[in-house]
């Protein structure tokens, strides 16, 4: 299960760390000038890896601009409702961004490294990942020079890595941001590394029409027992 896959990794952070490898932390991604946000999003907090003079963040995000500004992320795991946000979106997207932050932290060009960012496609307990380059595979990216890059982009975008993601189905996607040297074109040695996991939930008003439902069948069999 992803749940047990979380707990492990957990576990390797920490002996990681007890060997000079950094642990995970949960905040806010600061680089010169200021901090990465995306345009008209509210944001919440990154879950964020610094290590090897880089700094690699990931969150998940509300794309609509109505309800909680923040996604609260601070196990790893952020909780989002599915479905598609239609009022303050533009055209209707899913109601949540995944966002990623890459910034160099001694003064190195990004040009020294390699990047992947992962989008995993199975809601299951499994994953499918589909990886990018995210410096070269959007055009928009919002840049600090060439020492750091920022992006927001919503599942339902047809450049989502591997393809949009069904705004509606429901489970646990998984992403993940690495670094490698740019030399090293075996991605054999890695730098530096963050991840999140999504569980995107039932939207509100399915759950309302799923108990109404219920009510409805729980209603029609006491009729039944009545006659």
């Amino acid at each position: 299960m992803k749940k047990q896959l979380r707990i492990l990794l957990a576990g390797i952070a920490m002996v990681a760390s007890s060997s000079g490898m950094c642990a995970p932390t949960y905040g806010s991604v600061v680089v010169p000038p200021g901090v990465y946000f995306g345009a008209g999003n509210p944001n919440g907090n990154f879950n964020i890896d610094t290590q090897n003079g880089l700094e690699l963040a990931l969150r998940a995000k509300n794309r609509t601009p109505v309800g909680p500004v923040l996604i609260d992320g601070s196990s790893g795991v952020y909780s989002v409702d599915g479905g598609f946000c239609t009022s303050g979106c533009g055209s209707p997207k899913a109601k949540w961004n995944y966002e990623f932050s890459i910034h160099t932290t001694d003064g190195s060009l990004l040009s020294n490294y390699i990047f992947r960012l992962g989008v995993d496609h199975d809601p299951s307990a499994g994953t499918n990942f589909s990886y990018i380059n995210p410096v070269t595979h959007w055009a928009d990216n919002a840049m600090d020079g060439l020492l750091g890059i920022q992006n927001s982009q919503n599942i339902s975008f047809g450049d989502t890595p591997g393809g949009p993601i069904n705004a509606n189905a429901t489970g646990l996607y998984d992403f993940v941001l690495e670094a490698y040297g740019a030399n090293d074109l075996q991605l054999q040695q890695l730098l530096a590394q963050v991840d999140i996991t999504v569980q995107v939930v039932p939207e509100p008003g399915s759950l309302a029409l799923f108990g109404l439902g219920l009510a409805g069948l729980a209603a029609l069999g006491r009729r039944k027992v009545l006659k």
